[in-house]
């Protein structure tokens, strides 16, 4: 499954606090699978919450952060047809 995958590099990305329901709309999944994502990613230790009223915030840890950029180098590698690029060291 892609989705922690992809909820890595979006919290990365983000200019903004970044709490479930924008997770759920940017990688397109249910509140209650992007919770569960957002528990599990946690417990690996590459994100941290923090309650913000009645939300959370969920920020990368150096960890999830290193993994995030690790991430978008790969995609960056592949072209859209899927096709490795060349990928300088």
């Amino acid at each position: 499954n892609e989705k922690p995958a992809e909820t890595l590099v979006m919290i990365n990305k983000s200019d903004q606090e970044v709490f479930n329901s924008l997770i759920s709309r940017k990688i397109d999944t249910t509140y209650s699978h992007t919770v569960e994502i957002v528990q599990n990613l946690e417990k690996e230790g590459l994100i941290e919450t923090e309650k913000a009223g009645r939300k959370k915030v969920s920020t990368l840890t150096d960890k999830g952060r290193e993994c995030a950029e690790a991430l978008e180098d790969f995609l960056e590698a592949i072209d859209s047809s899927g096709k490795e690029k060349e990928v300088k060291a």
